[in-house]
Parts: C-alpha cells; structure tokens; sequence
C-alpha cells in the first residue's frame, strides 16, 4: 500500500466519509474512490466494511468503536 492509500485507510478507520477524506487531504472525493479501489482490490476486499474488518484484524483498532458505530454508507 503507498503511503497515501494508508493515510487513506487511516481516514476510513476513523470513520470519516469519502467527501471529508478528500477535504482532509486536499484531494477530491474521485480521486479518494481510485485509491479506495486500489486498496480494495490489494487488500481482496470488496467494499468499505471489509476495508474496515481488515485493518482491525491486522492490528488497527477503530480507536473508541466498533465497526458497527462507523458510518457505513454504500455511497461513500
């Protein structure tokens, strides 16, 4: 994973939508979801929540939540 795809996936840990991803990181929100497919497709995930089940099984705890008090939407 590039350094950037991880500070994305530390955004999605953290809880943040696809839109205050790309505000955090000076980047717009289509360029998020690249990187977001890119990191899908690497880690063989589909989707947001198994981006989440991952990062939590290798060791990176949703500070404070459970995956089920992250928003999750199917259009983030």
């Amino acid at each position: 994973m590039t350094l950037r795809q991880y500070h994305i996936a530390q955004e999605v840990r953290a809880g943040l939508t696809n839109v205050e991803i790309a505000g955090h990181l000076d980047i717009t929100e289509r360029t998020v979801k690249s990187h977001l497919q890119k990191i899908y497709r690497k880690l063989k995930v589909s989707n947001r929540y198994g981006l989440l089940t991952r990062l939590v099984e290798d060791g990176m705890e949703v500070p404070g939540r459970s995956l089920q008090q992250i928003r999750i939407s199917p259009h983030q």
